[in-house]
C-alpha cells in the first residue's frame, strides 16, 4: 500500500515538474518574441546582435548616415545594422553594407563577401568580388578561418586571391581588344587598381558610357587606386545630391592621403 502511495506521489510530483517548466517556456517564447531586444539571424550579414545596440531612432538616423557617408566606421557599422535588423531588404542594405566596406569596417566587408559569394545567383563577377573582400577581411585579421573557410568552399585560398600586379596591365586604354578588357575586367575585381582605372578610363573617354565608368572609378577606388578615388570624388560632389556630395568629399580625402598626383601615368 506504501508502494502505491509513494508511486502516486512521484508521479503527481513529476507532472506538476512537466508542467512547470511547459508554462515557463510558453511564458519564454512569449518574452522570446515580445523583446526587442533580440533579432532574428539575417543570414545575409551573419550578424546576431541586440536590437538595442543598433537600433538609431527615427530623428538620429539622419546624422547617422551623415557620419557613416563620411567615413566613420562605428556609424557605418551601426547603419548597416540599424537597416538589417528593420529587415529592410534589397538596395537599401547593399549600399549601406558596400559604404561600410569602403570605409573599412571588417566586420561588414565580410558580411558583404557573404551576400556576393551566396546569394548572387552564380553570378561570376560578385563571386570574383566577394572573395575580393574576403581577402580584405583576412588581412585585418577578422574571421580569418570562417574567411578562408568561405574561400575554400569556392575553390579559392588566400594566395590564390591576393590582388595581380600592375604589370599584367600595360594596355593603352584608347586602344582595348575585347581580350584586354576582359583581362582588366577580370584583375581590376580581384583588386588591382590600374585596371579598374584602365576600364574607367576607357567607358569615360571612348566607349561614352558615364555609368560604366563611373562603376569601375568606384571597383578602383575601393581597391586602393588615389586616381579612382579622385575621379570618383569629382563626379560625386558634382552632383545635387547631399549624400553624394558627403561621399565625394570622402573619397578625395581618400586620394590625398593615398598621395594622389594628377597626371597619373597608365
Amino acid at each position: 500500500m506504501n508502494f502505491r502511495i509513494l508511486l502516486v506521489l512521484i508521479l503527481v510530483f513529476f507532472a506538476i515538474f512537466i508542467s512547470f517548466f511547459l508554462l515557463k517556456g510558453n511564458f519564454l517564447t512569449e518574452k522570446f518574441q515580445k523583446n526587442k531586444d533580440i533579432v532574428k539571424i539575417d543570414l545575409s550579414m551573419l550578424l546576431y546582435v541586440p536590437t538595442r545596440r543598433y537600433f538609431i531612432p527615427e530623428n538620429e538616423l539622419p546624422q547617422k548616415l551623415l557620419d557613416a557617408l563620411s567615413g566613420d566606421i562605428k556609424a557605418s557599422l551601426t547603419v548597416s545594422c540599424h537597416y538589417v535588423h528593420r529587415e529592410i531588404i534589397g538596395n537599401e542594405i547593399i549600399h549601406w553594407f558596400i559604404i561600410g566596406a569602403e570605409n573599412g569596417e571588417p566586420e561588414i566587408q565580410y558580411a558583404l563577401a557573404d551576400r556576393l559569394l551566396n546569394f548572387s545567383n552564380n553570378d561570376l563577377d560578385s563571386k570574383i568580388r566577394g572573395i575580393f573582400w574576403l581577402y580584405k577581411t583576412i588581412k585585418k585579421g577578422y574571421k580569418k578561418k570562417e574567411s578562408k573557410a568561405m574561400m575554400n568552399k569556392f575553390g579559392c585560398n588566400f594566395a590564390i586571391a591576393r590582388p595581380p600586379a600592375d604589370k599584367r596591365f600595360s594596355h593603352d586604354y584608347k586602344q582595348f581588344t575585347e581580350d584586354e578588357i576582359a583581362n582588366c575586367r577580370i584583375g581590376a575585381l580581384q583588386g588591382n587598381g590600374k585596371a579598374a582605372l584602365l576600364l574607367g578610363s576607357y567607358y569615360s573617354e571612348i566607349a561614352l558610357d558615364k555609368d560604366i565608368s563611373e562603376y569601375w572609378y568606384r571597383i578602383g577606388a575601393q581597391n586602393g587606386s588615389s586616381e579612382c578615388q579622385y575621379r570618383l570624388g569629382q563626379i560625386l560632389i558634382g552632383r545635387d545630391n547631399e549624400h553624394d556630395q558627403i561621399r565625394g568629399r570622402f573619397w578625395l580625402e581618400q586620394a590625398t592621403r593615398n598621395g594622389y598626383k594628377r597626371n597619373a601615368k597608365y
